[in-house]
């Protein structure tokens, strides 16, 4: 009677070593691992196979099913998004796989056209479908860091606002630097010296000459 009157979610909980938040041949499974689902739904810990059953969700009612961070194993794991939205079905248990990923850093310095630096600009690391995973403000130096950033291809752009201010506008904003990458050959991938060339022109230090760009 419960379960043909209650929603279900069976959640597998994987670790993403190859960064692409799908689970490959050879990622193994994570135990102990807990899961969250709106205020109703209750679960053990993910079990040696990586596996937990969510029980109690209000049936046609969207939920959120994510991993609990703070019952991760090691502090430089971190959940692979926001987790799954699941519309549960009285008796029939929703498929929820969550990806958690091994993290990084990003770091590079952001000078102006005469390698002056540039404190206080807001970085934005925007994943392959477009959204921002990760902000940093460039400090007093111009250094910036982007630490516990998951596995993954990224480029990094200026964020809209800080774009704004300087008067860089347009595509610009996409080319501050692509081919940004973290995973277990990089965990930390220095971009080195990030230069504002002009208002509408930016160069990473380690891309071509510009002779070679144009």
């Amino acid at each position: 009677d419960k379960l043909a009157q209650r929603g279900q979610a069976a959640v597998s909980v994987f670790l993403d070593t190859d960064g692409d938040g799908r689970r490959s041949v050879g990622e193994e499974a994570l135990p102990g691992v807990g899961i969250t689902a709106g205020q109703r739904g209750s679960a053990d810990p993910t079990d040696a196979r990586g596996y937990a059953f969510v029980e109690g969700l209000q049936p046609y009612d969207p939920v959120l099913v994510s991993v609990d961070e703070s019952t991760l194993p090691d502090p430089f794991l971190m959940p692979r998004g926001k987790g799954m939205v699941v519309t549960p079905r009285p008796g029939v248990a929703a498929q929820v796989e969550l990806a958690v990923s091994p993290t990084g850093e990003v770091e590079g310095m952001l000078v102006g056209s005469d390698d002056e630096a540039m404190p206080g600009v807001l970085l934005e690391l925007v994943g392959g479908d477009g959204q921002v995973v990760a902000r940093a403000m460039s400090e007093y130096d111009g250094f910036f860091l982007f630490d516990r950033v998951a596995y993954g291809a990224y480029r990094l752009r200026l964020a809209p606002d800080s774009a704004k201010a300087l008067g860089v506008l347009g595509q610009a904003i996409g080319d501050l630097a692509t081919g940004v990458e973290v995973n277990p050959e990089r965990a930390i991938d220095r971009l080195g010296t990030i230069r504002l060339r002009e208002p509408t022109t930016i160069a990473r230090a380690r891309a071509p000459p510009d002779d070679a760009l144009r």
